[in-house]
C-alpha cells in the first residue's frame, strides 16, 4: 500500500450570505434599465419606511407609514405616500408613476411588465395626485400625464379613496359613461408600518397573505417584492436589520 502526503486543503466555497433573518441575501432583478432590488414582503416594507419616513413636509400623519393595497388585482403589494411633494394649501400630494422607492411589485412576469411599463411612464411624466377634501377623510385621485392631462378615461374610471379609520382607506373608482353615479369598491389601502416605524395588526395579516396562509382564492402576490432604487442604491445605513443586498446595473 503506497502512503501518499496529504495536499495542501482544497478551498472551501464560501457560504451563501443571509440576512439578520437567515434568508438568503436577495439579488438583483434583470430588468432593462431599472435598478431594482428583490426582498421578501416583511423586509421591502421596512425599506419603504425607512428610506421614505419624515420626507414630506406638512403632511398629515394618517399619510405617515407604508401602506398594503389589500385585495388589487394589479400585481402590486406596498406603496408609501410619505416623500412625494406636498401642496398644504390645495391639499394635494403628487406621486410621480415609477420614482425609486415608493412602490412594489410582484417578482414574477406580471409584475416585471407593469414595472417596465411605469418606469416607461415617467417619460411623459405620469402622475398620480392624491388630492384630499378639508378634513382629509376623502381623496379623488386623478392620473395624469405630462403633469396636466387627465388620462382616466383609459381605464374607464375616476378614482377616488375614502377613509374607514386612522389606518384603512378603501380605495373606489367611479364608472365613466356607464350612467352609474355609485363608486364601485377597488379594494383597501391597510397601514402595515404606522410612520414611527411600528408594525401594526394588518402587518401579520399582509404576511399571511403572501405566504398563502390565508384567502387563497384572492389575488395572488408574490412573497417577493419587486423596489426601484436611485442608480446610485440606497442609502448606505438606512436598513433596520439584515445585510446590504447586492446590486447590479441592468441596461438594454
Amino acid at each position: 500500500e503506497v502512503f501518499r502526503a496529504p495536499g495542501p486543503p482544497q478551498p472551501q466555497a464560501p457560504p451563501s450570505p443571509t440576512t439578520s433573518r437567515g434568508r438568503p441575501d436577495p439579488k438583483m432583478s434583470c430588468l432593462p434599465c431599472i435598478r431594482t432590488e428583490a426582498h421578501d414582503a416583511d423586509r421591502a416594507a421596512e425599506i419603504l419606511w425607512e428610506n421614505q419616513r419624515g420626507r414630506s413636509e406638512g403632511l398629515p400623519e394618517k399619510f405617515w407609514g407604508v401602506w398594503w393595497m389589500s385585495g388589487n388585482p394589479a400585481p402590486e403589494l406596498l406603496t408609501s405616500i410619505e416623500a412625494n411633494p406636498f401642496n398644504a394649501a390645495k391639499r394635494t400630494t403628487t406621486i410621480t408613476v415609477g420614482a425609486p422607492l415608493n412602490w412594489s411589485n410582484n417578482d414574477n412576469c406580471a409584475g416585471r411588465t407593469q414595472l417596465c411599463g411605469v418606469r416607461a411612464g415617467r417619460c411623459v411624466c405620469t402622475q398620480i395626485r392624491i388630492a384630499a377634501n378639508e378634513d382629509y377623510t376623502y381623496a379623488d385621485i386623478p392620473l395624469t400625464v405630462c403633469g396636466c392631462i387627465p388620462i382616466n378615461c383609459f381605464f374607464c374610471q375616476r378614482w377616488a379613496m375614502r377613509e374607514i379609520d386612522r389606518d384603512n382607506w378603501e380605495r373606489i373608482g367611479y364608472p365613466l359613461c356607464s350612467g352609474k353615479s355609485e363608486p364601485e369598491y377597488l379594494y383597501t389601502l391597510k397601514k402595515v408600518i404606522d410612520g414611527a416605524g411600528n408594525k401594526l395588526p394588518a402587518f401579520e395579516e399582509m404576511m399571511k397573505k403572501v405566504r398563502g396562509e390565508t384567502d387563497k382564492d384572492g389575488p395572488k402576490k408574490t412573497l417577493r417584492q419587486l423596489i426601484v432604487v436611485p442608480w446610485g442604491g440606497r442609502k448606505e445605513g438606512a436598513a433596520k436589520s439584515g445585510q446590504a443586498p447586492a446590486q447590479e446595473e441592468m441596461k438594454g
